[in-house]
Formats: C-alpha cells, sequence, structure tokens
C-alpha cells in the first residue's frame, strides 16, 4: 500500500474500491504463495515475499489450480 497508495488485487489489478465502493477493499485477500498453510508447523514464520493479495474471485481461482495442477495435497 505505501507504493501505490491502495490495495489492489496483484492478479486481476482490479481496485476494489472503485468497483465495490468505499468498503471494497472487505473483498481482498491474502494467499500465501509458497507454503500452504494447512502444513505449516507451529512456528513457522512468514515472509512478505510469501504473501500475495488478491480479491476473492481470483483467491478462489489460484486454490482451484492449484487442486487442480495437484500442487498442493490436503487442502
Amino acid at each position: 500500500m505505501s507504493i501505490h497508495g491502495y490495495l489492489f488485487c496483484e492478479r486481476c489489478k482490479v481496485n476494489p474500491k472503485e468497483v465495490y465502493g468505499p468498503f471494497g477493499e472487505s473483498c481482498l485477500e491474502v494467499h500465501h504463495c509458497k507454503t500452504t498453510v494447512s502444513r505449516m508447523d507451529e512456528d513457522h514464520v512468514t515472509d512478505l515475499e510469501d504473501l500475495q493479495v488478491l480479491c476473492a474471485n481470483c483467491h478462489r481461482i489460484v486454490h482451484k489450480e492449484l487442486r487442480e495442477q495437484g500442487n498442493w495435497l490436503n487442502y
């Protein structure tokens, strides 16, 4: 946010405040790119480079793609 001044989906580039109004940012979610949450150890430390801001739609598509590709098991 400090770079662009607003939050947006890093996949589809939508600015949800422009589309949905003042509460649009509530449809943004954080995706862990490198580590599956279900496989994280209790003492796992997440780096910012492992996170991606996605709109809810893109987040679901990413998880569907990963399941279909067999990249992540035990969802």
